[in-house]
């Protein structure tokens, strides 16, 4: 049992002093129970007295070249977690930790090599910073990551509402298209043949093509045409008078493509389609 009198400055306490350069380190008791480590009278931490933790001295008074950690996620990522057992415990009892030679190739500031026995030390509390470090970048990036989100939720948002517009007014081109069918089936044509704008038009899976043919037409047809002028498709006209015929395209790419109504192999007439 070893009592000593209060005060750290008059060194109290148990003090282990190397006789080759003097080194001292001191144990002491506080008054409120805890254990404080001394070197050169500078208190270098703290065992807890109720739940025995310790506590490191990281004052600022005490501290210079403060800076940011930066990016560390990486590094951090390189570490390898180990198990293992030390070969001096007959127990084999396993422990969780790292290899000091492996961190070392990551940060080296957390290995300490002791000159003395040669063996290396890792301060695993500075793990600690540099763990939240990790956690606040991973923070950044997710909020990033919901603007960017929030960002695209808002781009769909308008795409939706500029969708609507279009359908809109794709539902106004073919409702135009179908009255003009029917002014296509009304209109007396004093005896000439006509080709009606297809409806729906737009369109996607398929479409209907009014047309009209006098008597005595002979041989008609309608001409499915790309842009180039090449025939991508005939439709025989099965009837002369008011007639539509249905085309269905076999997976053709979507743009605009031609038809024509041809008689006897002469075009009569031409228009455009939109296939979506």
């Amino acid at each position: 049992t070893v009592r000593h009198p209060s005060g750290t400055l008059t060194r109290n306490g148990i003090a282990i002093v190397n006789e080759l350069n003097s080194t001292t380190w001191h144990l002491y008791s506080f008054i409120d129970g805890d254990l404080g480590i001394f070197n050169a009278d500078s208190l270098k931490g703290r065992f807890d007295n109720v739940s025995g933790l310790y506590m490191a001295t990281s004052d600022l008074r005490l501290k210079s070249g403060i800076r940011n950690i930066g990016s560390v996620s990486q590094q951090l990522a390189r570490l390898q977690p180990r198990r293992y057992v030390y070969r001096s415990d007959v127990a084999a009892h396993e422990y969780y930790g790292f290899i000091a030679q492996e961190i070392e190739q990551v940060f080296p500031e957390l290995v300490h090599r002791d000159n003395e026995t040669g063996l290396r030390t890792v301060s695993y509390t500075e793990l600690i910073p540099l763990t939240i470090a990790a956690w606040q970048e991973e923070q950044q990036r997710n909020q990033e990551q919901e603007e960017i989100l929030a960002d695209l939720q808002n781009n769909l948002e308008l795409a939706l509402v500029r969708i609507g517009d279009l359908e809109n007014a794709l539902t106004s081109c073919c409702r135009a298209g179908e009255m003009q069918g029917q002014r296509l089936q009304a209109t007396p044509l004093d005896g000439q043949a006509q080709l009606g704008q297809n409806i729906p038009n737009p369109f996607q899976a398929s479409t209907d093509i009014p047309y009209f043919l006098p008597a005595g037409s002979g041989v008609a047809e309608i001409r499915i045409l790309d842009l180039d002028g090449r025939i991508r498709e005939r439709l025989r006209l099965p009837a002369q008078g008011f007639g539509q015929v249905t085309f269905r395209h076999e997976g053709w790419p979507a743009g605009t493509y031609l038809y024509g109504l041809f008689i006897e192999g002469r075009p009569i007439q031409i228009r455009e389609m939109l296939l979506m």
